[in-house]
């Protein structure tokens, strides 16, 4: 995803040193970029640049020389925009590919981000263009403070045009609205998630954890493929998996935060299961006699999903996706024993 900000949520914001603005950086952890547009780069270096005639007009009138301070143009002050954005991780997206008959009938119609008049809107009509450009790779969050996109969401007739593009368009009014409604509840999951990996919080500690995970095996047990999976002979007949007696190691762990406020789950772990298995001999006429029954020592890796509480408090559901032997275990033991 791409995160576009519009010319006015930066304000006089030269470093890009806002904090909410730079809590919306410090989290791309969250898997998002930040970027400006062209047109915003032209419009917040000219800002950039008026702010700066205003200072150096005062430092005249104390005496100081202001050409150590003031950009001789405006390609010096886009110079500096464009490494101060740099410097924070902010893109800067290339203008859209749009015809000029698009942009004309937009403004003759009056269609936002026109004005209904048709007399303003250009350069917004290049940002929303922008946007559109860049929603057909990608999903894309545009944040725009004033009413030029509508009042809160996208206005309905800019949401119309989103249906014909690949990705989803999101508009927020304001870094705090993105951050609030966006990265806070993500973070909350990205938080728990490194909590879990850097062992500062034991998922798989919990009884209940444990008591789920051995009924999954328990039920794994009916459909497996004990020579596949278990690495067990082609005559084994898979019995059961022995339940767990300690917690499985954490190999890798993802969150996600769901709609209803809990935690949606997908771990790695890695484990030694007992298995017991019957031994058939063939009898010919696809008729096998059990022979014997053994046990085998296995490491395995388990796939597990869990739907859990927030703080972990409890778990709502738990499945195994895949149990598998380790790739580089030897061959599992068997203590035969005849039946």
């Amino acid at each position: 995803m791409i995160v576009i900000l519009d010319t006015n949520v930066l304000h006089n914001d030269y470093l890009f040193k806002q904090a909410s603005l730079q809590a919306i950086i410090r989290e791309r952890i969250l898997g998002y970029r930040v970027a400006i547009s062209t047109v915003t780069l032209f419009e917040h270096a000219s800002h950039y640049l008026k702010d700066r005639k205003e200072a150096a007009s005062m430092l005249r009138r104390l005496g100081v020389d202001e050409r150590a301070v003031l950009p001789v143009d405006d390609n010096d002050a886009r110079a500096i925009i464009c490494k101060n954005s740099e410097a924070a991780g902010i893109e800067i997206l290339p203008l859209p590919a749009v015809a000029h008959e698009i942009l004309i009938d937009r403004a003759i119609r009056g269609r936002r981000p026109f004005t209904q008049d048709g007399k303003q809107g250009y350069r917004d009509a290049l940002i929303w263009e922008t946007v559109k450009a860049n929603a057909t790779s990608e999903d894309v969050t545009l944040i725009a403070q004033d009413n030029d996109f509508g009042k809160k969401d996208l206005s309905p007739e800019l949401r119309e045009e989103t249906n014909a593009l690949t990705h989803s368009v999101t508009r927020y009014k304001g870094y705090d609205q993105f951050l609030k409604e966006f990265v806070a509840p993500k973070l909350k999951a990205s938080k728990l998630e490194n909590e879990l990996k850097n062992g500062k919080r034991q998922l798989s500690t919990t009884a209940e954890f444990l008591r789920l995970l051995n009924l999954e095996l328990e039920l794994y047990s009916f459909g497996a493929s004990p020579n596949k999976e278990l690495g067990l002979p082609n005559n084994a007949h898979l019995v059961r998996i022995e339940p767990l007696n300690r917690p499985p190691e954490l190999v890798d762990v993802s969150a996600r935060l769901l709609g209803d406020g809990d935690v949606l789950l997908r771990l790695t772990l890695s484990t030694r299961v007992d298995v017991l298995a019957e031994y058939r001999v063939y009898m010919g006429e696809d008729y096998f006699e059990p022979d014997y029954e053994g046990y085998g020592d296995i490491p395995v890796t388990l796939d597990v999903t869990a739907i859990t509480a927030s703080d972990l408090t409890s778990i709502n559901s738990l499945s195994i996706e895949r149990v598998e032997q380790n790739e580089d275990a030897d061959e599992p033991p068997h203590e035969h024993g005849r039946l």
